[in-house]
C-alpha cells in the first residue's frame, strides 16, 4: 500500500462523524518555536492541550493532529 492510500484511509476515518477511532490518542502540551515567547519565560506557559492521533494501517504509521471539532466528537 502506498503512503497516499494510507493517508486517504486516515482522512476517511477522521471524516466519519460517528466513527470510533482505531489506534491511540495522546494529549500533548508543547512549547512553541517563537523566540521570547511565553514558552521561554522563567515560568514557561506551554501551549495545549492538543490531541494527536496515531494509527497503523497495513504496516504504515499515520499520525495526525485532531481539530477542535474532532476533539468534541
Amino acid at each position: 500500500m502506498t503512503g497516499r492510500r494510507s493517508r486517504q484511509r486516515a482522512l476517511q476515518i477522521l471524516g466519519e462523524p460517528d466513527a470510533i477511532l482505531p489506534g491511540e490518542i495522546v494529549v500533548r502540551i508543547l512549547p512553541c518555536d517563537k523566540a521570547n515567547g511565553r514558552c521561554e519565560a522563567e515560568r514557561p506557559e506551554l501551549h495545549g492541550p492538543h490531541l494527536q492521533w496515531s494509527y497503523t494501517y497495513e504496516n504504515k504509521r499515520l499520525t495526525r493532529w485532531l481539530s477542535a471539532e474532532q476533539d468534541e466528537r
